[in-house]
């Protein structure tokens, strides 16, 4: 009988033991909590303008005349031997969110006239570097954020060394062409460096 009842104990214990686990595997189950969420974070707006052509959804940009330098021996609106001329390039990030890397790329080989060339470009706001062959500039945020535009003028010049050989070929340029191009492409990129 004294077997009996030590196994009686030894169950009745178990069972105990199984009975608090029990409670306490319900008492946490009543008190555990789950939670979700989901984060929302707002998309920095892209949007840049080129001479009032928003470049981001049309690609083209339109360019005005070009500014030619007064001069009493050449006939306005015409390039020949001694003009200088600027194009002017409005470049405008207002709407956009985040700072940008712009660069300039001129084609010049339209331009059969070696004393043809284009002399300079330069910002009106901040520097323009020469990288290969494009101009590059940037705006940093606080630019973009204060909607600063800034314009970048490209010279033109016809220059007049008087050679015989340039004097050919001036008068060569003069007699066969109407107008000449200068393809001009404006890439801009987020700035992330």
């Amino acid at each position: 009988m004294l077997r009996r009842n030590k196994k009686s104990k030894t169950e009745s214990i178990l069972l105990l033991l199984v009975v608090i686990g029990v409670a306490l595997t319900i008492a946490y189950a009543r008190y555990a909590s789950k939670a979700t969420s989901s984060m929302d974070a707002q998309v920095a707006p892209w949007k840049v303008s080129v001479n009032n052509h928003d470049i981001v959804s049309t690609n083209t940009f339109s360019l005005e005349d070009i500014k030619w330098n007064d001069t009493e021996y050449i006939a306005e609106g015409y390039i020949a031997p001694g003009r200088v001329g600027t194009i002017d390039i409005e470049i405008d990030p207002s709407g956009s969110k985040v700072a940008m890397k712009y660069k300039l790329e001129i084609d010049e080989t339209n331009i059969t006239n070696e004393s043809i060339t284009i002399t300079d470009v330069s910002a009106s706001i901040g520097t323009v570097t020469k990288e290969d062959d494009a101009y590059v500039g940037i705006f940093t945020l606080d630019e973009v954020e204060a909607n600063t535009k800034k314009v970048l003028t490209i010279t033109i010049s016809w220059d007049n060394p008087e050679t015989e050989t340039t004097d050919t070929n001036d008068t060569s340029t003069g007699m066969t062409a109407d107008n000449f191009e200068v393809p001009i492409k404006i890439t801009t990129s987020q700035l992330v460096e």
